[in-house]
């Protein structure tokens, strides 16, 4: 592949890059605990939207138990947020051939 071809492919993955970071800043996640008392909502951008906690889930006998449930639904929300961004990124470096070998 010469330079020009090159030069071309990485405009063409800077656009395509551009353009994924958009529909992912648009997706949303959601994630509930595993007791179900608490849901995280965040964007592609792993901004936390949203953080829902049910009554039955505050106790001030046992706060850690909740603090405990929020801090496990951020982490999942976020991680899901992360690997739909990776699962785009690798689909999109599948097709990029010798740009992708020169990236290494």
């Amino acid at each position: 592949m010469n330079l020009f071809e090159t030069m071309k492919q990485a405009h063409t993955l800077k656009k395509e890059m551009a353009r994924h970071q958009k529909e992912l800043a648009c997706q949303e996640f959601e994630v509930q605990s595993k007791e179900g008392q608490v849901t995280v909502r965040v964007n592609g951008k792993m901004e936390v939207l949203e953080v829902a906690i049910q009554p039955e889930a505050v106790n001030v006998s046992n706060v850690s138990s909740l603090q405990n449930q929020v801090r496990s639904a951020v982490n999942q929300a976020i991680e899901k947020a992360q690997a739909s961004a990776q699962a785009a990124m690798s689909q999109m470096m599948g097709g990029m051939g010798a740009l992708k070998d020169l990236l290494k």
